[in-house]
């Protein structure tokens, strides 16, 4: 039944929410007959996906093998020719040899070329009778999506257990959104500290590694209080992204697993401006122990938001199939 059958005078046009129960029966045989459409569509699409894949294979090696029948005649054209080649063979007893196996080479070759083009055609033919089919199954999933939203708001309206339990999974998957949202954010914020993090140590390193000329007392104090101010505020960048990541980590309801690790890698990452000596011109570089740990942790609780957010991207699929499953049922 193509799209355009489901008109003014369809079931699944939004006529009123409250319907009788033939109406609904009508509707529910309506959904399964476009959602059987809409399943044949997609297998057909995939069969076509793959079939292009393999024509386009098909045609590499085809040309592939043109390619060589045109090198093998030009070399059979040298040979046969009064060029260096042809003569030297023939000075020896050889042209002919080398001719008679160049020209069995090119039989094969076009034995070969001949098969590949006829399996080419038909998978071409295939293809177009794919396509034809696709093409008269029409934009079924609209059709569907529209016949469902119909269905939807029709049950929503009504007062029997078919639609409290609607209205309830509604509620539920609007909940297990929220949290996605919120452990997608979380998610982003963490890798965010992450790059923070390796870039800020990375100036922090610079401010360790750097050597000064001997100076007098008062640009040796004015040197060394600039590369102080200079690691210290690093470092306070860098705790204000792991801050903000811990707050998005507590937003997402995984603040308790989280909050003793997270206060590690804070109290660490506090504790790398301390480790800065000003004195003599000089600075300790950073302790790559002390990053590759913070670097660690944030990984790890990385690692709990991405499992956490895909258990719920799984809950938000089981509720759409109870819903769709809802909606079907007469």
């Amino acid at each position: 039944m193509p799209p355009q059958a489901f008109g003014s005078s369809g079931h699944c046009d939004r006529k009123g929410l409250v319907m009788g129960e033939s109406d609904t029966r009508s509707q529910v045989g309506e959904l399964a007959q476009l959602k059987q459409r809409v399943e044949r569509r997609d297998l057909l699409a995939a069969d076509c996906a793959e079939l292009r894949e393999k024509i386009e294979e098909m045609e590499r090696e085809l040309n592939g093998i043109a390619f060589w029948l045109e090198e093998g005649e030009r070399e059979i054209q040298k040979l046969n020719g009064s060029g260096l080649t042809g003569l030297l063979l023939a000075a020896v007893g050889k042209r002919t040899e080398r001719v008679e196996a160049k020209t069995k080479e090119l039989e094969g070759l076009r034995e070969d070329h001949a098969a590949y083009g006829g399996l080419l055609e038909s998978a071409r033919r295939d293809l177009a009778k794919l396509e034809n089919e696709v093409e008269q199954l029409g934009d079924a999933r609209e059709a569907y999506i529209r016949c469902m939203e119909s269905r939807r708001e029709a049950l929503a309206a009504s007062s029997d257990e078919s639609g409290d339990a609607l209205r309830a999974l509604s509620v539920e998957k609007a909940e297990v959104a929220s949290r996605v949202k919120s452990i997608v954010a979380a998610i982003e914020a963490g890798r965010e500290a992450l790059d923070h993090l390796h870039d800020e140590v990375h100036v922090m390193g610079m401010m360790g590694r750097c050597r000064a000329v001997e100076a007098n007392g008062i640009l040796r104090s004015v040197m060394n209080s600039g590369r102080k101010q200079v690691v210290a505020e690093c470092s306070g960048r860098a705790r204000h992204s792991l801050t903000r990541f811990q707050n998005r980590i507590a937003a997402s309801g995984l603040g308790e697993q989280t909050m003793v690790a997270m206060g590690e890698a804070d109290q660490l990452l506090a504790g790398m401006s301390r480790q800065v000596r000003t004195n003599r011109l000089t600075v300790k570089t950073i302790n790559a122990e002390t990053v590759g740990r913070i670097d660690e942790i944030v990984r790890e609780c990385l690692g709990l938001l991405e499992d956490r957010l895909t258990r719920e991207k799984a809950r938000v699929t089981q509720i759409d199939e109870r819903v769709e499953s809802l909606l079907e049922a007469s």
